[in-house]
């Protein structure tokens, strides 16, 4: 049985002001979200790990060097495929109105089923599963039978989670929570994803300041 932690960047300071980031925006955590990262830490220093991968956008990377601080064997691989969705005109941007009516458009499509709706200039529904399914095996097929930790991005969770678990589909992708550093735990057996643990915040109980968007 191959074993998956998969989890979210921390906080950044773009996170809580609300501006969208996606996979063109490179921004570091802030304070809090160094701080979510060495309590994800705390919550995995007893878990062997035989692999850390991650997303090489920086919030990514620094909440996966954080963690293996308690696993000093390991040096956490990144990998492209494991991006942030692109939201093409809307990143870097706050969504006023106009950009905010767009977004909620393509949320509405992917929910009725148009998965290769996109924002002007991002990735559709369709686009993200892809990669984020052939990075997923990728990982799997080097570690069978071992335990491995995958650190990304909301949306991205979102879609692989609703890609590979029974029961959800993209068009239920906005059932599934992503906090920022909350843990979700799959297992593999070599035909199926099996959900061990979604969206778990038990590490996150003394933070007062938490990101669910």
């Amino acid at each position: 049985m191959t074993t998956i932690y998969l989890t979210r960047h921390g906080e950044t300071d773009l996170n809580r002001a609300g501006i969208v980031q996606g996979r063109g925006v490179n921004a570091p955590l802030n304070e809090n979200g160094l701080i979510q990262a060495e309590a994800l830490r705390e919550r995995l220093s007893n878990v062997w790990l035989d692999a850390v991968y991650c997303s090489p956008l920086l919030r990514a990377v620094q909440t996966a060097e954080t963690v293996v601080r308690s696993h000093p064997y390991l040096n956490p691989r990144k990998m492209t495929d494991l991006e942030e969705i692109s939201w093409g005109i809307c990143e870097g941007k706050r969504l006023d109105e106009v950009l905010r009516k767009a977004f909620d458009n393509v949320r509405l499509q992917w929910q009725n089923g148009d998965f290769e709706a996109k924002i002007s200039g991002g990735e559709s529904a369709s686009e993200v599963e892809k990669r984020a399914k052939r990075a997923l095996m990728n990982i799997v097929s080097q570690h069978l039978g071992e335990s491995v930790l995958i650190v990304t991005h909301g949306r991205f969770l979102r879609v692989l989670l609703a890609g590979i678990l029974a029961g959800y589909g993209l068009s239920k992708m906005e059932q599934i929570k992503h906090t920022n550093t909350s843990l979700n735990v799959l297992t593999f057996d070599g035909k199926k994803f099996r959900a061990e643990l979604l969206h778990d915040t038990l590490h996150l109980k003394h933070i007062t300041h938490l990101v669910h968007s």
